[in-house]
């Protein structure tokens, strides 16, 4: 894993941390900071006086929690600076990052935590080093002498991050440029990189396509790495550098070549050289989702190659899919695909079969599918039903075969023949007997499937009470998938919306925050949730508090109103 990585699942922990909730909140005064005209701004139902003595508590998860209040109020916040400085001095590190991040929040009123702020930077691991660096840069141009000097550092990372930071600044870097000219020519390669990005990102210097490409062919993984990053951020205007990534995507490192791929995918329709090698590519395990976005991004341009990809033995199946996915656009391809579907088997047979379906709608592919789902192969079996569920009621045809599977043994094979059923809608009617026993199965996926396959054959209240007791009855993140299905259900499922209420009561936030975006799509029929959406909203201190404002804006815009929510 690079470097660049393990400070990015740093940074995410520093924002989504969990279990830090000081009390309760008054949640009629909820929301962003507000004005207040004695200088003590309330947000989230604290006064900044009350947050920034948080600060000073014995206990690190409400410390951790208001670092990062304070940041969330933003120039609110100046008055909490000091305290904030101190809080750079913290025994927990992640406190310490916290405090800094806030401090950039605040931005130029926070200046005076600069030398503070360096101090931390150097003393700091690597991982917090890529949190407080480009805290430091979002304070303004008063911060660039202390990046600067950083950037002379003898330690490579502490130059590679000072570099970085100074992306941060915004206006007036310009004070910057001469010095992100001279680590161009660093004895570091990853700052090298990171130097050229920082004059991309500042100035639009075009010249940096070079430094990076080279940079593709180094010997340290972490510049070939963050040297694709980039170029993906170029875009389009990274098209000087596509025969630098082709050569990169027989790279020996994994992350390298699928950072490549995305950067092709990123360059547009003017990528389409790239496509037999990005077919080749596919040989390698976890390449095929990258491959998938590269192609998507290429668009139809790439249809003419992936045609020519038929014929080869290496990245045929991803050829398919990538054709079925362009739909009517590859039909020049159907010649070809209907005659390997008549000589395909399994697996590739399924794949075949519906990328026909994508591209022509043709319904003749419903008996082969019907057939691959009662062979003796599991993972054969589940695709074909899974590609009789996309096709939904254009699989009609296979409904005798779906109903015989609900009464089979394999208790998997009844889920997905369900939701097949399901897709199929009103057609499926003569299954409604089968699926209402499923109801009563002790497997709640089953269950799920079957409420949810009830209602879409024939909006039955029976699979959707079914569904609701489920969804109450929140036991783990599998229970889950039966608030998504009332989630699906939407607005005809207004009914749910006390069984939703209760299942709040489950222990994780992540999982509140799914309630809260199921109750969102039923629209201000789920007013009833809205004080129990508040009290959360007030209660949590993390990222995940964002889901909470668009649901309660979503529900009763009045009530969010109210509440200070913008």
């Amino acid at each position: 894993m690079t470097r660049r990585c393990l400070l990015l699942i740093t940074t995410l922990f520093l924002l989504t941390g969990v279990g830090c909730q000081p009390g309760q909140t008054d949640a009629s005064q909820g929301g962003p900071a507000v004005a207040n005209p004695n200088a003590d701004p309330l947000f989230a139902g604290r006064r900044l006086s009350e947050w920034f003595r948080l600060l000073e508590s014995d206990d690190d998860f409400e410390r951790l929690g208001a670092a990062r209040s304070l940041g969330d109020m933003g120039a609110d916040a100046a008055g909490a600076v000091p305290s904030l400085i101190k809080s750079l001095s913290d025994r927990d590190p992640f406190i310490q990052s916290a405090a800094a991040a806030s401090l950039g929040e605040i931005g130029p009123a926070a200046a005076s935590a600069i030398p503070a702020m360096v101090k931390a930077f150097k003393i700091s691991s690597g991982f917090h080093k890529g949190i407080i660096g480009p805290a430091i840069g979002q304070i303004g141009p008063q911060a660039i002498p202390a990046l600067v000097e950083l950037s002379k550092d003898s330690n490579e990372f502490v130059r590679l991050e000072a570099t970085r930071a100074l992306r941060f600044v915004g206006q007036g870097t310009g004070a910057a440029e001469a010095r992100l000219i001279e680590l161009l020519n660093d004895k570091d390669s990853s700052v090298r990189v990171e130097a050229g990005f920082t004059l991309w990102k500042l100035f639009g210097r075009q010249s940096v396509i070079d430094l990076f490409s080279r940079a593709l062919a180094d010997p340290d993984e972490n510049a070939r790495a963050c040297a694709a990053d980039y170029l993906a951020e170029l875009g389009p205007a990274a098209a000087p550098a596509l025969p630098a990534l082709i050569h990169a995507l027989a790279d020996t490192s994994g992350s390298v070549r699928n950072r490549s791929t995305t950067a092709i995918g990123k360059i547009g329709p003017g990528a389409k050289p790239a496509v037999p090698a990005l077919l080749l590519a596919t040989s390698h395990s976890g390449h095929r989702p990258f491959f998938e976005k590269a192609i998507k991004g290429i668009g139809p341009e790439a249809i003419p190659a992936l045609i020519d990809g038929l014929g080869q033995a290496k990245g045929l199946l991803a050829a398919v899919e990538s054709l079925g996915r362009f739909g009517a656009a590859s039909k020049a391809a159907v010649p070809r695909l209907r005659v390997l579907l008549k000589s395909s088997r399994g697996e590739p047979r399924v794949t075949l079969a519906l990328a026909l379906w994508r591209i022509e709608h043709d319904d003749s592919v419903v008996a082969p599918l019907g057939v691959l789902a009662r062979t003796d192969n599991f993972i054969v079996q589940l695709h074909a039903l899974g590609a009789l569920e996309e096709i939904g009621p254009g699989a009609k045809s296979a409904i005798p075969v779906l109903v015989e599977m609900l009464n089979g043994n394999n208790r998997f094979m009844r889920e997905y023949a369900a939701k097949a059923l399901g897709s199929i809608g009103p057609e499926a009617k003569t299954a409604i007997p089968a699926l209402e026993k499923m109801l009563k199965e002790p497997e709640l996926a089953n269950r799920i499937a079957a409420g949810k396959a009830l209602w879409q054959i024939g909006r039955s209240k029976v699979g959707l009470t079914s569904l609701m007791n489920d969804a109450r009855n929140w036991s783990d993140m599998r229970t889950s998938s039966a608030v998504m299905a009332l989630g699906e259900i939407g607005p005809d499922a207004g009914e749910a919306v006390p069984a939703l209420i209760e299942a709040f009561n489950t222990d994780t936030i992540y999982g509140k925050a799914l309630v809260a975006q199921t109750l969102a799509k039923m629209g201000p029929q789920a007013k009833a949730a809205i004080p129990r959406l508040l009290e959360i909203y007030n209660d949590i201190h993390n990222t995940v508090r964002a889901s909470f404002a668009k649901s309660i804006k979503a529900i009763d815009p009045e009530a969010a109103d109210r509440a200070g929510i913008r």
